[in-house]
C-alpha cells in the first residue's frame, strides 16, 4: 500500500474513533475502543482481488495447437473492483473479454488462449492484470507447460556473416527427431544457388545435420535470402524449411551513403559528419577528400588508425548546391577495389 493509501486508512480510523467515542460517552461507557473494533476498520475497505490460482500448467501440447484457459477470480472486498487492463507480453498470447467490473463478493473470468506454434520444449508465458485493488494493483497470471514437436530445427533459421577478405561462411542446423519410430531425411533443396548445402547423419533415424556454405566465389553483394526444404517421413513435420540469410561484409563502408541539406539557400551555416569505415583485415588510408564547391571545407579525422575515419564537412550560410553540376563529396582510397570513394550531396530549392 502507497503512502496516500495509508494516509487515507489513518483518516477513515481518526473518525471511527471521534463515533465510537460519543457513542460510548452517551452511555457512560469508557471512551477507549475495544482492540478488536481498531482491527476490523479497513480490514476488507476498498476492492480486493484474489485468483483461485494464478497459475495455470499444461500438459504436452502439440506445437501448433492452441490452449485456452480462464482464470477465476472473487472479489473479496467491499466496494465495486474494477479490472482497468490485462497487458500481454507476447503476442503468442491473446485474452478474451474479461470481466470488467465485479461487485463485493462476485466472481469474474480472464479467459486467455495461448498460440503454441514456433515454440518447443518447456514454455512460460505471463500476464498483468491491473485493478484498484490499492493492496495489489498488479497481479501476473502464468501459464506454463510442455510443448511438443515431432521433429526439432536448432537453430531455426541460418545466418552467414561472410567477411570480405575471404568471401567464405559456413553454418550448421540440426534436425532432431522426437519420434518413437526413425526418422528418414531425403537430400535437401535451396531456392537460391549462393548457398550450398550438406546432409549429414548425427544419429541414424534419430539426429541430422545441415552444413550450410557459401557458394564458390563471386558472391552477390549485400544480403541474400534463401530457404532450405527438407522432406521427412514425419506425418506431422513432412517438410522441414530452415530460412538462410547471408550478409557479405563490405570491405569499406560508407556512412551515410548520401548527405540531404535542407533547402536552398541556407539559412546558417551547416556541419555534418560522413564515416569511412574499413571491414578488411588490410588498413585503409584516405587522400584528399575535395567537394565540386570551392565554398564547402572537408577535413579528415583518424578515429581509429586504419579502420575508421571521420570527413567532416562545413557548408557556408547562404549554399545554393541545387545550380550547376551535382554536389559530390570524393576522396582516393588505398583499397585496390575501392581506388575513388563518392558520396553525393542532395539539397532541393526553397519553396516559394
Amino acid at each position: 500500500m502507497n503512502a496516500f493509501g495509508t494516509f487515507d486508512d489513518l483518516a477513515t480510523l481518526g473518525s471511527a474513533f471521534i463515533c465510537l467515542a460519543a457513542w460510548g460517552h452517551g452511555l457512560g461507557v469508557s471512551e477507549q475502543p475495544a482492540p478488536h473494533a481498531e482491527m476490523s476498520v479497513g480490514a476488507s475497505s476498498g476492492a480486493r482481488i484474489k485468483f483461485s490460482s494464478p497459475v495455470f500448467t499444461f500438459n504436452r501440447l502439440r506445437a501448433g495447437d492452441n490452449v485456452k484457459h480462464s482464470f477465476v477470480f472473487t472479489n473479496t472486498g467491499d466496494q465495486i473492483l474494477m479490472i482497468t487492463n490485462v497487458q500481454i507480453g507476447c503476442g503468442c498470447v491473446t485474452p478474451g473479454e474479461w470481466s470488467r467490473r465485479v461487485e463485493p463478493g462476485r466472481t469474474g473470468v480472464i479467459p486467455l488462449e495461448l498460440r503454441s506454434g514456433g515454440y518447443s520444449g518447456q514454455v512460460m508465458k505471463t500476464v498483468s492484470v491491473i485493478s484498484n485493488d490499492r493492496s495489489e494493483p498488479l497481479v501476473l497470471l502464468r501459464m506454463q507447460g510442455f510443448i511438443w514437436k515431432a521433429v526439432d530445427v536448432i537453430p531455426q533459421y541460418c545466418a552467414l556473416n561472410v567477411p570480405p577478405d575471404s568471401q567464405v561462411a559456413s553454418n550448421m542446423v540440426r534436425i532432431v527427431s522426437n519420434l518413437n519410430e526413425p526418422l528418414v531425411v531425403w537430400a535437401p533443396e535451396c531456392d537460391n544457388s549462393a548457398f550450398v548445402v550438406e546432409l549429414r547423419t548425427n544419429r541414424p533415424g534419430k539426429e541430422y545435420q545441415l552444413l550450410i556454405m557459401t557458394a564458390p566465389p563471386p558472391l552477390p553483394s549485400g544480403s541474400v535470402q534463401g530457404h532450405i526444404t527438407v522432406r521427412t517421413s514425419a506425418t506431422d513435420a513432412l517438410k522441414v524449411t530452415v530460412p538462410a540469410l547471408m550478409y557479405m561484409q563490405p570491405a569499406v563502408s560508407v556512412v551515410p551513403a548520401e548527405i540531404s541539406l535542407p533547402p536552398a539557400p541556407l539559412k546558417e551555416e551547416q556541419t555534418t559528419s560522413v564515416m569511412i569505415i574499413s571491414n578488411s583485415t588490410n588498413r585503409l588510408s584516405l587522400l584528399e577528400p575535395v567537394v565540386n564547391s570551392a565554398s564547402v571545407e572537408a577535413h579528415v579525422l583518424e578515429v581509429q588508425p586504419g579502420r575508421c575515419f571521420q570527413i567532416k564537412l562545413t557548408f557556408p550560410m547562404g549554399f545554393d548546391g541545387t545550380q550547376g553540376e551535382p554536389i559530390m563529396l570524393t576522396m582516393k582510397s588505398s583499397h585496390p577495389r575501392f581506388s575513388v570513394l563518392k558520396v553525393p550531396i542532395h539539397q532541393l530549392a526553397e519553396r516559394k
